[in-house]
């Protein structure tokens, strides 16, 4: 019994055998790669990973801002302030005047202005600027800066000035009258005739060599002495004779005074 089981084991491990073999067959043609390596220490190769492909970094070119537009400085226009000053006569022109219409007129006389309400003749002087009644000149308005007494001497000041004509012999005659205000300046007002006729004030220190030039007292005077701030100016109304035809010269000082102003 125990020989012929072992034969039978026999069997069964041929059995067994033949379809183990038969289950090792594999079709070959399926597999890419038949080349396994049988070394124990080899590394299997890996599989080639594609790199990916960047473009290049290309630096991004700032956006330029836009040039500012220049905007140009504003031209300021001036305006016109009345007609331009009138113009210096010499001597050697014999002193005539021009004719100057009605309206806004400006001297160089502390840049004053005023309005005529009719042609005048106008004669300007250096620092000296006569206004007359008519063309025959018997009667007129100054306005003038008294730069210097007949003696030549300086007058700086409002106070030397008032000093000066209570003091002068040949206008010391004169009588004040009540102080006004001549566009918002004090002013003091004297009134009367002169005895004599000779130059009392330089009216322009560099032609005080001349003496053609410079105010010379009229038979009948009215003086409004004005406490300007760069300087005494004075504005007279003035007739060759006494009366003469001195009442239309106050009636002309009176339009002017009430419309002048000062640069």
């Amino acid at each position: 019994m125990m020989r012929a089981g072992r034969h039978w084991r026999n069997g069964i491990v041929g059995l067994l055998l033949t379809a183990a073999l038969a289950s090792c067959v594999v079709d070959t043609p399926g597999i890419e790669n038949t080349q396994a390596s049988t070394d124990p220490t080899a590394v299997a190769p890996q599989p080639t990973v594609e790199q990916p492909q960047f473009e290049p970094t290309v630096a991004v070119e700032p956006t330029p801002l836009p040039t500012p537009t220049a905007i140009p400085e504003p031209t300021a226009t001036p305006v016109p302030a009345g007609p331009p000053p009138l113009p210096t006569t010499s001597p050697e022109e014999e002193f005539q005047p021009v004719p100057v219409e009605a309206g806004l007129v400006v001297v160089p006389v502390r840049g004053a202005r005023f309005m005529l309400a009719e042609t005048r003749p106008v004669l300007q002087l250096g620092g000296h600027t006569l206004i007359y009644v008519d063309d025959e000149r018997n009667a007129e308005v100054d306005i003038f800066i008294p730069a210097a007494a007949a003696d030549l001497s300086p007058i700086g000041s409002y106070d030397t000035l008032i000093t000066y004509l209570e003091t002068h012999i040949p206008l010391a005659g004169l009588a004040e009258l009540s102080p006004v205000s001549i566009a918002g300046i004090p002013t003091r007002v004297f009134e009367g005739t002169a005895s004599s006729t000779e130059r009392a004030f330089v009216t322009e220190l560099a032609a005080a060599d001349n003496d053609q030039l410079g105010w010379f007292p009229p038979g009948r005077m009215r003086l409004w002495v004005i406490d300007h701030p760069d300087g005494p100016v004075i504005v007279s109304a003035e007739s060759l004779e006494n009366p003469g035809r001195y009442s239309e010269a106050v009636r002309l000082a009176t339009e002017i005074l009430s419309t002048i102003d000062f640069g």
